[in-house]
């Protein structure tokens, strides 16, 4: 399972000021009046040592500024459960329980979850910003400020693509708000800080440095992730990342399920793209060009005789998409979008997304050893793009473990039912025999993860065996 969870990123020399921005402390540059530098060097130098601790202090002034800024995000779920022997929705009757469910005391069950995570004050009429995974399947969302005060919050907008929600509370002379600065000015190396609430540890301050920008998580990912090595941890999503000035460069969201200390955050840049959106119209509205790209390689360059690699190389089109009806072809190498170099496929996703639907573009592309200019009108993109296969069920995802049903029986037999999973919430039980999935007869483990393969839909209908009787219970996945 990917690890999500709140980011922190302390970071290195403010070389670049925003405008307007009182620095909290400035390491300067990598020479020999810089304190870190030196004491990084090593220099046995006793005022570098002095006034590095000094820097080090600083991150306390710093704290003390933007941490009554930064808000406990809780979300509460209801969870409703059909219970252990619904049957068919089309075979029970409106306004009354089913004969079995009436015999047997098989009642909805409701099961609340609850999620801790974090987000930021961004301007005194209540308005928080925090990541879309922390409240997407939220009923109830409260909001504790820095004083300690407990507050409903409403979903304003939401933006799963790009992993950030938009909240509000009502308006308060006690809310502070923080600035959102510039990402695009960050260097590798710069020094960060996050601040969140991990394991619903309060106000938690984490440091370290920028470890690289334009990170790509995702392939059809908006955002080129700042990656840094601050320590985080789940609870952290929706937090804020911070220049050494105080501003919001970033708003933590990942960490790496497979390394230590590595962690991402949405660059400040887009979060500034996609916020009017949100607070007009409660979604972002994105323009689309219709294609799929791949990373043109050193050996694909060489063999579409490319002087360096460079571009999107255009794997498919999509029928009738914006590119397809401007003439573009799979196997073109896209060069320049609108005038922009493309130095990688990277950069695509974002600029295409931006453009604006009905926008004119110019497109360049690289196509039988010569460059070709086309104009694309952009279209809207779609809930989910032409072709994009949905993702199989998982076992895990059901919260079911099986084995080989006893000699004699069909099917497989439950050995596990994961407490407050969907298989639990829907009332399957240890040693029921699943006989059939979406009505795929299941034989053994092989054939009921085929079946689970095959089954793509909202609603999973599971028919189990439970001694003398047959149930059915319908599951209900994730969406992918």
């Amino acid at each position: 399972m990917v690890v999500i969870a709140a980011m922190g990123i302390a970071a290195a020399a403010c070389k670049k000021k925003s405008p307007n921005a009182t620095p909290i402390v400035d390491a300067g540059s990598a020479d020999a009046t810089n304190p870190v530098s030196a004491a990084i060097a090593g220099r046995d130098d006793a005022g570098a040592v002095r006034e590095s601790k000094e820097v080090l202090r600083s991150f306390s002034a710093l704290f003390r500024r933007v941490s009554p800024s930064v808000v406990n995000i809780s979300t509460t779920t209801v969870a409703k459960g059909r219970g252990p022997y619904s049957l068919l929705p089309e075979e029970e009757f409106e306004g009354s329980p089913s004969i079995v469910e009436r015999f047997f005391g098989g009642v909805p069950r409701e099961r609340l979850k609850q999620s801790l995570g974090s987000g930021f004050i961004i301007d005194r009429l209540g308005y928080i910003l925090t990541n879309d995974h922390v409240v997407a399947e939220a009923d109830i969302i409260t909001v504790r400020l820095a004083s300690d005060r407990a507050v409903d919050a409403k979903i304003v907008g939401r933006d799963p693509r790009t992993d950030l929600a938009l909240l509000q509370i009502p308006s308060s002379t006690e809310l502070q708000p923080l600035t959102l600065g510039n990402s695009d000015a960050l260097d590798v190396g710069e020094w960060v800080v996050a601040i969140g609430n991990p394991f619903g540890l309060t106000s938690t301050l984490t440091a370290g440095i920028v470890s690289a920008k334009g990170r790509t998580l995702q392939p059809t990912s908006l955002a080129g992730f700042i990656q840094t090595d601050a320590a985080i941890n789940p609870g952290n999503s929706g937090g804020p990342l911070l220049n050494l000035h105080g501003e919001v460069v970033g708003v933590a969201t990942a960490i790496s399920a497979v390394g230590r200390r590595i962690g991402f955050a949405i660059p400040v840049n887009l979060v500034k793209d996609v916020l009017p959106h949100l607070k007009k119209w409660g979604r972002v509205e994105r323009s689309w060009l219709g294609i799929y790209v791949q990373k043109v390689t050193q050996e694909i360059a060489e063999s579409f005789k490319l002087a360096n690699p460079r571009g999107a190389l255009i794997s498919s089109v999509v029928p009738e998409g914006p590119a397809a009806k401007a003439g573009v072809r799979a196997g073109d190498i896209l060069l320049k979008f609108d005038g922009r170099e493309l130095e990688t496929s990277d950069d695509l996703p974002r600029l295409a997304a931006a453009a604006g639907v009905g926008a004119e573009v110019k497109l360049t592309v690289f196509r039988d050893e010569r460059e070709v200019a086309v104009v694309a009108v952009m279209g809207r993109a779609p809930e989910d793009p032409p072709g994009k296969a949905k993702a199989p069920i998982r076992p895990r995802e059901l919260g079911l473990t099986v084995t080989d049903a006893p000699p004699g029986v069909e099917g497989v037999q439950v050995a596990r039912v994961e407490e407050g999973s969907l298989a639990d919430d829907a009332g399957m039980k240890r040693e029921d025999v699943i006989i059939s999935v979406n009505r795929e007869p299941v034989r053994g483990v092989e054939s009921y993860q085929k079946a689970l393969g095959k089954a793509t839909g909202t609603v999973l209908l599971f028919k189990v065996k439970r001694g003398h009787f047959e149930l059915y219970f319908a599951l209900k996945p994730p969406k992918s």
